[in-house]
């Protein structure tokens, strides 16, 4: 697991991520996002859908430049001009994708998909050996007895044994770290806990480091109930801490927010209604003046329009973007800051 002492996988440091409409506009997808992902991390990120999960996963992956700021993967910046990524570092980091059909070739078996890389990268070599690996693989993901899947293709293959497969190819080259972007929303609830725990069981045995992108808070405690939370709105950063610390005393109102939409939990509101003044997120494109989330924060005052917050140290390890919170909020009985 993570040691404070080992260097980051991968290191973010105050990168921004805008993007240019063809009217001239800017949309401002990601502002200020400062992370760091050590081996063996746990890293739930959570938020409303358009808050910037998705463009934090496509950065760490090394797919999407930064605007501003610096990305580092094995303590090099890999956006500096010249830089070449080695073969080594390319295979280090891998993604599961939300959609398991669409990110499978549809006229490849499950042996046609998983074979190419494995000849490639020199991990298995001779047709036998590599579909011997093949075999393995399946097994390894609860494909039993593998036989019987080796030779179908994604479309004869249930919603949850397709992300089975996305698993499986994603592991192939033993990476260091996943980017896992909502990887059981297209799967049957009674199939979630099971590919949670096949992605935990990655964690426990070969110390791979998860980068879990949700927008359902539940999964995200019972994947890394010992891990880290990123709450993100507006491309934002608004909190971030132990998890299980963060679910407890939940400092910034949006988390409060989120939480008090789960039925059944601590913090639920008893008339279903959710202690916010709008449930409609503004526009990335036009953002709020001073602290993105006061048009819905019924805790509100004129610092809030006016001056935005940085993150800040609440306690050890727990961080949130908000002028009012203190160490000592709980959202306990419906109350805040």
């Amino acid at each position: 697991m993570n040691t404070e002492t080992s260097p980051p996988l991968v290191k973010l440091t105050a990168v921004d991520i805008r993007f240019g409409l063809a009217d001239g506009r800017v949309l401002q997808a990601g502002h200020q996002l400062n992370l760091s992902i050590h081996a063996g991390d746990m890293i739930a990120v959570i938020g409303e859908s358009g808050c910037g999960k998705s463009t934090l996963g496509k950065v760490v992956l090394g797919l999407l430049a930064p605007s501003a700021g610096s990305v580092e993967i094995a303590g090099q910046n890999v956006w500096a001009r010249g830089y070449r990524w080695p073969k080594a570092q390319r295979l280090a980091i891998q993604a599961i994708h939300q959609d398991p059909f669409s990110s499978l070739n549809p006229v490849r078996t499950l042996a046609q998909i998983l074979s190419p890389g494995l000849k490639y990268h020199s991990q298995t070599q001779g047709r036998e050996a590599i579909r011997l690996q093949v075999h393995e693989l399946l097994n390894a993901v609860g494909l039993t007895p593998s036989e019987r899947f080796i030779d179908k293709y994604p479309f004869q293959l249930s919603g949850g044994q397709k992300q089975r497969v996305a698993i499986a190819r994603a592991t192939l080259l033993s990476p260091r770290l996943i980017v896992a972007d909502e990887p059981v929303a297209a799967v049957d609830s009674s199939l979630r806990l099971a590919i949670l725990d096949l992605m935990k069981g990655c964690n426990r045995e070969q110390g791979t480091a998860f980068l879990y992108i949700t927008h359902d808070l539940a999964t995200a405690r019972y994947f890394a109930p010992e891990g880290q939370l990123v709450v993100m709105y507006l491309g934002r950063m608004v909190e971030t801490g132990q998890i299980e610390a963060c679910i407890q005393r939940p400092a910034h109102p949006y988390l409060q927010a989120l939480l008090a939409a789960i039925p059944g939990s601590a913090t639920a509101r008893s008339d279903g209604e959710l202690p916010l003044r709008s449930l409609e997120m503004p526009s990335p494109i036009d953002p709020p003046s001073g602290c993105v989330f006061h048009p819905r924060c019924p805790y509100a005052v004129l610092r809030c329009e006016q001056e935005a917050p940085q993150l800040r140290s609440l306690s050890p390890g727990h961080s949130v973007a908000c002028h009012l919170a203190t160490a000592e909020v709980t959202m306990e009985k419906g109350q805040g800051p």
